[in-house]
């Protein structure tokens, strides 16, 4: 029962026979909302913490690409250094 059905039955209420039947549902329709209303609080908190690990999920996984990239630029780069060196040795070799 939403909180505009509550309150029309309210309304009725005052009308004789409606009275006694709402006098003893209304506490329970109360009861059952606020659980409701936990039940769909304590689900967003659980909500929250997935996403909070699937964030963490996704930082990892991107330094861990980021970690690869920075291999092979430096791999890339000492290999050039590397090729650079055998042509300055090349170079003194040949001016001998």
């Amino acid at each position: 029962m939403t909180a505009n059905e509550l309150a029309d039955e309210l309304t009725k209420m005052f009308r004789g026979e409606e009275y006694d039947r709402l006098i003893h549902e209304i506490p329970d329709m109360l009861r059952q909302q606020e659980a409701e209303l936990n039940e769909a609080g304590h689900m967003i908190c659980m909500l929250r913490w997935e996403i909070g690990e699937l964030k963490q999920i996704i930082d990892a996984n991107n330094l861990q690409l980021n970690i690869g990239q920075l291999k092979k630029e430096l791999a890339l780069q000492r290999l050039s250094d590397f090729s650079q060196e055998i042509d300055a040795e090349l170079k003194k070799a040949s001016e001998k």
